[in-house]
């Protein structure tokens, strides 16, 4: 008589461990040390404005008229608001008139808070910031 006799290796029995319990006391340690050293080190990576010198505003103005102004060329030069919040600065590029006053077209360059910055304050570690996005009035330029 034949007999079908098949070999098998069997994995060694493994013993399942006990849960961990961890007492509240240990989480609350451990997310305040993950907490005190995320906090530290984004302190030493970031510089924040608040804790820099302000030299004060810009003079959105006076940094277009100074980058683009062109003689007698009325708008061109002079700052543009499109609209109510801080990225609504644009200096004037160029200008284009239409029969006596009917209409203009005109061209307009995004403004660098940064440069304008820079510029103003002739420093070149000069900065901008704003204290409230809503408010196109709100930017100020810092070292």
């Amino acid at each position: 008589m034949v007999s079908n006799v098949c070999s098998m290796t069997m994995p060694p029995h493994r013993v399942a461990r006990p849960p961990t319990i961890v007492s509240p006391m240990q989480r609350l340690r451990s997310a305040l040390l993950v907490s005190t050293v995320l906090a530290v080190g984004l302190v030493f990576v970031t510089a924040s404005p608040a804790s820099a010198r302000t030299l004060g505003g810009i003079n959105f103005d006076a940094y277009c008229n100074h980058t683009y102004s062109v003689p007698s060329e009325g708008l061109v030069g002079d700052d543009l608001l499109i609209g109510r919040n801080v990225k609504s600065w644009r200096c004037v590029t160029n200008a284009w008139w239409g029969e006596p006053f009917g209409w203009v077209t005109i061209a307009v360059n995004e403004i660098n808070p940064n440069a304008a910055c820079r510029w103003q304050y002739r420093r070149s570690d000069a900065k901008a910031a704003y204290r409230n996005y809503s408010d196109p009035y709100s930017w100020y330029c810092y070292v």
